[in-house]
């Protein structure tokens, strides 16, 4: 999905987006309660940079028996698997954290991906891992486990001692239900490290340099619209800028064909070299145009309630 670059429509009060938004830049200093000043003049200015073009990058889920004994038990063990692959990342699409991303099942191993298979070496468990490698990780090594078939159950219900082909896709996906609710939060520590949500390629807006319209559509990620981002961009030959970002609480319309709401950031802190952080003051904010944003990552979601029934704000 491409969009296109276009200038702002100015609307409202003559001064320029960029003095509103230093009239609410206060909100560094004092937290992120002043987003909501930050909010109410992003409404006022209806204006925003959008970016240029977007893809969302698919965070992949990945199922393997890795026990022969239970292949054997199907004619087309990888059709089973897939069938399973496809049945759990469509309950990682319903999580609360890691539905963040764009999930997509694979038969095959790649990177920014979640690992799931069984282990039988104390007891039957579900083992889940996120890889960031494209060849196949160690299946001793996972980073969460749980219970499939507790000591004793599987003597109790079938004569060989290994689970039923009939029975055990339903207990895989109750078991990765159970790991989702335990560990979700465990993932997303992972996973924002090392999965980007997506990939931009824009020209930053003179106008408003420190606001960002996100390739997320607001249907689906309004969750995320008070949450924190970093926004990694390149600048010239330097090297790697990170931008830090919160999610303003409000839609603008992103451009594309057709447009659509999205979620909107304002950055309040740059980041460069690495572990260098300074807060984008005046000095800080003539240099943002000089930035191409590259990849954007979450940081951290925000418990705040909130209602995703609100007004879009068009640019």
């Amino acid at each position: 999905m491409r969009g296109t670059t276009e200038s702002p429509t100015r609307r409202g009060p003559t001064r320029s987006p960029q003095h509103a938004l230093r009239c609410g830049r206060f909100f560094r200093a004092s937290g992120i309660p002043g987003l909501m000043v930050v909010a109410l003049l992003l409404s006022a200015i209806a204006t925003a940079r959008t970016a240029a073009a977007e893809e969302l990058l698919p965070l992949h889920v990945c199922f393997r028996f890795e026990q022969t004994a239970v292949e054997n038990l199907y004619a087309e063990a990888e059709v089973a698997q897939i069938a399973i692959t496809e049945s759990l990342a469509k309950a990682c699409s319903e999580s609360d954290l890691v539905g963040c991303w764009n999930i997509v099942g694979t038969a095959e191993a790649s990177p920014r991906r979640l690992d799931v298979w069984l282990s039988s070496e104390t007891e039957w468990s579900l083992c889940a891992a996120v890889r960031s490698k494209a060849e196949r990780g160690d299946p001793a090594a996972p980073d969460w486990t749980v219970t499939l078939y507790p000591p004793g159950e599987l003597d109790r219900l079938t004569i060989s001692g290994f689970p039923s082909r009939n029975d055990l896709p339903a207990r895989i996906d109750e078991a990765f239900t159970r790991m989702l609710a335990a560990h979700d939060a465990a993932m997303l520590e992972k996973l924002k490290t090392i999965a980007p949500l997506g990939m931009l390629e824009a020209e930053i807006s003179d106008d408003a340099p420190d606001v960002l319209v996100l390739p997320l559509p607001w249907e689906r990620f309004c969750r995320l619209a008070r949450s924190e981002f970093i926004v990694e961009c390149r600048w010239g030959n330097r090297g790697i800028v990170r931008l830090h970002s919160i999610g303003t609480g409000l839609p603008l319309e992103y451009a594309a064909d057709p447009p659509f709401s999205a979620v909107a950031v304002i950055h309040h802190k740059w980041e460069f070299p690495l572990t260098i952080e300074k807060s984008i003051d005046d000095a800080q904010l003539t240099k943002l145009p000089e930035l191409e944003p590259w990849l954007l990552y979450l940081r951290s979601v925000s418990e705040a309630p909130f209602d995703c029934e609100v007004p879009l704000i068009a640019n």
